[in-house]
């Protein structure tokens, strides 16, 4: 993860550091799945292992959820944690999985957030490379959405984004469904 970005973006309306903590507890899961969820995105697999096998309320990873929906994929996509993405398909995780509200994948957050290796290993681990959003975007469209300061390496992050999903198979233009 590239440390000179600022917060990750998990759509291109939602900030993880703007309103309310998405990891605030609510109730005692929410409060077991914060724990979880702040270990995504530190990358601390060991941590999230060990949470997840002493409280059986998640139901697994796969059932770790903040408040907003954001399951643990979305979360180390946002992070760029190429490790925990790994991990967290191998334990069974959608890399393709999209948000209720508004439908955008990990995919699409790798990419908002300029992380290229990211994008590679959600490739790695079967990510739908054409998925589309909630209004027919797809990750290979937000390559070009405007930062929001021009931030010139995240712009060039999202070049390097373009061409891996290019050389994998993106499609330009995708029919209407």
């Amino acid at each position: 993860m590239s440390s000179s970005h600022s917060t990750p973006v998990l759509s291109s309306s939602f900030a993880l550091g703007s309103g309310p903590s998405p990891f605030q507890p609510e109730t005692a899961a929410l409060a077991a799945a914060e724990r979880v969820l702040s270990a995504v995105a530190r990358g601390d697999v060991e941590t999230v292992e060990e949470e997840v096998s002493k409280d059986g309320s998640l139901g697994g990873v796969r059932g770790v959820y903040n408040s907003r929906g954001h399951a643990c994929m979305h979360i180390a996509a946002a992070y760029g944690s190429t490790t925990m993405v790994e991990w967290l398909a191998d334990s069974g995780c959608n890399p393709s999985e999209p948000l209720a509200h508004i439908g955008i994948t990990p995919l699409h957050i790798a990419v908002l957030n300029g992380r290229p290796e990211t994008v590679r290993e959600l490739i790695k681990v079967g990510a739908d490379i054409n998925a589309k959003d909630s209004s027919g975007m797809t990750p290979l469209a937000c390559t070009t959405l405007p930062t929001e300061s021009n931030v010139t390496e995240l712009e060039s992050a999202r070049a390097t984004c373009k061409q891996i999903l290019l050389a994998n198979g993106a499609r330009r233009s995708l029919p209407v469904s």
